[in-house]
């Protein structure tokens, strides 16, 4: 149950995120323009801090944008983090350690989201086993409870 369970969220969760992407079509240079301006990524680090993939320059710096301006995760905006995070290889301010786990979080999250939409694979299944148990219940109620 817990597993179905899961398995629908996670479901419903992608086709949130593919209704975003047709509702508001905005093109990933202006979402990307969007989450570097100070104030929108203020906003949407107090909202939604697991939408910045920290880097530390010293101290802990919100740098990889993984999400787009509502706050869920977005193809486009990992793309763009997993970019930026490959051009900072080599550079000797940047813990290569922590680089190393950014670019593999960030390369599971492509994976992860680059999907396409998961369907259920036993739901007409199911949905058939419910219809003819109800079947089932009202031949029972007709014939023993009303005497048809």
């Amino acid at each position: 149950m817990p597993n179905q369970l899961n398995e629908r969220f996670q479901y419903l969760e992608e086709l949130i995120r593919i209704a975003n992407s047709l509702i508001n079509p905005i093109t990933a240079h202006d979402e990307m323009m969007s989450l570097m301006s100070k104030d929108h990524k203020k906003k949407l680090l107090e909202r939604n801090p697991q939408c910045w993939l920290p880097v530390h320059i010293g101290r802990p710096i919100p740098f990889f944008p993984v999400c787009n301006r509502s706050g869920s995760y977005e193809i486009e905006s990992i793309n763009f983090s997993l970019k930026l995070a490959k051009k900072l290889v080599g550079n000797t301010k940047v813990d290569q350690e922590q680089l190393e786990m950014i670019t593999r979080r960030l390369q599971n999250l492509k994976n992860k989201y680059s999907k396409d939409v998961p369907r259920p694979s036993n739901m007409a299944y199911r949905k058939g086993l419910t219809t003819k148990l109800l079947r089932k219940i009202r031949q029972y109620i007709d014939t023993e409870i009303n005497g048809k």
